[in-house]
């Protein structure tokens, strides 16, 4: 693959990376009206609470991983 199309997927992919941040709830009570939105209410908001930052912590983690082994790349 050329340098010209992975820069054009790695715009596709971050344009995508922006949408999903832009849907992600950015509060507990959002996280929570999010999830009674689809049916599973307060409770399964106080369950998923301790895992979002661990789980937010690895996905810049991993992004940031693949940023730098991309600049590598081309």
């Amino acid at each position: 693959m050329t340098c010209r199309r992975e820069r054009a997927a790695r715009g596709a992919t971050s344009a995508g990376a922006l949408v999903l941040l832009a849907l992600t709830p950015k509060c507990p009570l959002c996280v929570a009206a999010m999830l009674s939105a689809i049916g599973l209410g307060a409770a399964g908001a106080g369950a998923l609470a301790p895992f979002v930052r661990p789980v937010a912590f690895t996905v810049a983690l991993v992004a940031f991983v693949a940023l730098v082994w991309t600049r590598k790349t081309c």
